[in-house]
């Protein structure tokens, strides 16, 4: 996890709160544009990110599922490739009332 200018990191390991943060980010998986090289220029997008989240399977299995959240954006990768065969990414425009759902969702003390 991202949070300001402090790297923190916990780990959630509750079933029911991954689960509830899985549907949240379902419940929400429309209008994602995939990030080209110039859109990633312009956005500035990395530097303004607040949490990131890393699904796995097990401490030493790389990351199925990484999803970003900035204060008005919400963004990600997944084992879709790109056409270079890259991981795409993808991102779209989140709304306040979703940031704060998702920043309740993954808080350490909930």
């Amino acid at each position: 996890m991202w949070s300001g200018e402090t790297l923190a990191e916990h780990k959630i390991r509750e079933r029911q709160r991954i689960e509830a943060i899985a549907a949240r980010l379902r419940s929400h998986n429309t209008g994602y544009r995939e990030q080209t090289g110039m859109g990633a220029l312009l956005s500035n997008s990395e530097s303004n990110q607040e949490y990131a989240l890393l699904f796995t399977e097990s401490v030493n299995t790389a990351a199925p599922l990484i999803v970003w959240i900035g204060p008005d954006w919400l963004g990600g990768v997944d084992e879709l490739k790109d056409d270079k065969g890259g991981r795409a990414a993808r991102q779209r425009p989140l709304s306040r009332a979703e940031h704060d759902d998702l920043g309740a969702l993954i808080a350490e003390d909930p």
